[in-house]
């Protein structure tokens, strides 16, 4: 993460901002490769409890997909389904899901949550927004918010107030987006020219943008407004190695 200090960060002051931690979602969720789900509270400037909440024991092993968006939880399973836990507070989620749909969702490239809704890129690389609803239904059809341009992307995920890419090459973007899920502008703002690749896995919390690194290290970023970002702070040197999904 050197070279991304050096090209990519902005530092401003000491300390993070404490609000722009994870109060959107007070926590983060981890699935192993065993398929336990496990719950991190999250507090001031990205970090998080010393110890996981045991959310289940079981029974998120093989997902495809699964990120946070709405009010709860999607995940999509290899043939296709997208189903749907509603989130309570303190990490705990609905003990039985939704089957939003029973398939039809395979062969995504990347699926994220962003705002009220959620973005999906699909393998020949249209962008999608569905703009979720209050039981986890998804309002109609989607918006195709790009018909080409997003195939071949490293990672992709959302914040409240944008859309983050990290291309092949380590290179992060950043795509302001409306309400409505349509992005604002002809084209990202360059945050980073590099630094940005090799990452096991990059998520967002609130308006803080989580990074995992290979060998297991979990680090947070604050994301402004603008889509530049600063930190990073390391919340944990080790023990995030091997994580199946984080969101």
């Amino acid at each position: 993460m050197g070279t991304m200090l050096k090209v990519a960060i902005v530092l401003v002051g000491g300390c993070l901002n404490p609000l722009s931690a994870c109060a959107a979602d007070n926590g983060i969720f981890s699935v192993t490769v065993g398929g336990q789900l496990h719950f991190f509270r999250c507090f001031a400037e990205g970090r998080i409890a010393n110890s996981h909440q045991l959310v289940a024991s079981s029974g998120w092993k093989g997902l495809s997909k699964a990120f946070a968006a709405g009010d709860g939880i999607y995940t999509i399973t290899r043939d296709g389904a997208l189903h749907y836990f509603e989130r309570f507070p303190n990490g705990r989620i609905s003990q039985d899901h939704k089957t939003i749909a029973s398939s039809g969702w395979q062969g995504l490239e990347h699926a994220f949550g962003a705002g009220s809704g959620f973005y999906t890129i699909t393998g020949s690389g249209e962008l999608h927004f569905f703009e979720c609803l209050q039981d986890g239904r998804i309002a109609g059809s989607p918006k195709v918010v790009a018909p080409s341009g997003w195939k071949g992307l490293d990672k992709s995920f959302g914040t409240d107030n944008g859309i983050y890419t990290i291309t092949s090459n380590g290179q992060l973007h950043f795509f302001n987006r409306r309400v409505d899920g349509s992005l604002v502008g002809a084209g990202p703002t360059l945050i980073a020219s590099s630094g940005w690749s090799g990452l096991q896995h990059v998520f967002a919390a609130g308006n803080g943008i989580y990074t995992i690194t290979q060998n297991g290290q979990l680090h947070f970023f604050e994301s402004l407004p603008n889509g530049t970002v600063r930190g990073p702070v390391v919340i944990a040197n080790s023990g995030w190695r091997g994580i199946k999904h984080a969101f």
